[in-house]
């Protein structure tokens, strides 16, 4: 399960976008993709709708999801983020596959991501939280969790 800022989110989409390309590998390993945006569903299709994602896309404009598994909002690491040094690469690849900076009205800015693996059980096994913007589980990590 992965947690994502909003739909109109460059670097989320730039990670979905990353997702897409690795589901068929992802998928050989029964890994099964859940990803929740703090959007509306009319956001999501506006936005992350445009790339035709393989996996399910929940809209949480309230952000209950987010509440539930403690994904965190911090003003201190999105300045952070903003310092990193690779930043300006990330946000350019994010605009070189389409996605360029777009600020979503209402959005929560300072929203970090977060991703989960549970296994069937419904037991998480990895819970990975963002400690700047683009900050995800490597996918071979999850393909590694998966054999």
């Amino acid at each position: 399960m992965a947690f994502f800022r909003n739909a109109a989110c460059a670097i989320c989409n730039l990670r979905v976008h990353h997702l897409i390309e690795r589901f068929p590998q992802l998928q050989q390993h029964d890994l099964e993709i859940v990803t929740v945006f703090e959007s509306s569903a009319s956001s999501i299709r506006q936005y992350v709708g445009k790339q035709d994602a393989p996996f399910t896309i929940i809209p949480d404009a309230e952000a209950v999801l987010y509440a539930l598994y403690g994904v965190e909002v911090s003003a201190e690491k999105l300045e952070a983020t903003m310092t990193r040094p690779e930043t300006p690469q990330v946000i350019q690849d994010a605009a070189t596959h389409g996605f360029p900076l777009t600020p979503e009205e209402g959005s929560n800015f300072y929203r970090l991501p977060a991703e989960f693996l549970i296994n069937p059980q419904g037991v998480v096994q990895i819970a990975h939280y963002a400690e700047f913007v683009y900050d995800h589980l490597e996918l071979a990590t999850l393909e590694l969790a998966m054999m």
